[in-house]
């Protein structure tokens, strides 16, 4: 278990999956879901160019909910 707790935003694809903290008290995660389907080893900084692509998406479609 990777310990989240609090308010956050989250997509995921097939592949990927996103947390976005709403209150910015956390960094963002970013986890392998096939690989680490338990969410225990956050990819974050190895795969920014894969987080910067999901928090875009996110982002957009709360953005859409307004």
């Amino acid at each position: 278990c990777s310990g989240h707790y609090g308010q956050q935003w989250s997509i995921q694809t097939h592949e990927w999956r996103y947390i976005l903290p709403i209150d910015g008290s956390k960094p963002p995660e970013l986890y392998h879901r096939t690989d680490d389907p338990y969410d225990s080893r956050n990819l974050l900084e190895e795969r920014r160019d894969v987080a910067d692509e999901l928090e875009l998406a996110l982002r957009r479609w709360v953005a859409s909910l307004r």
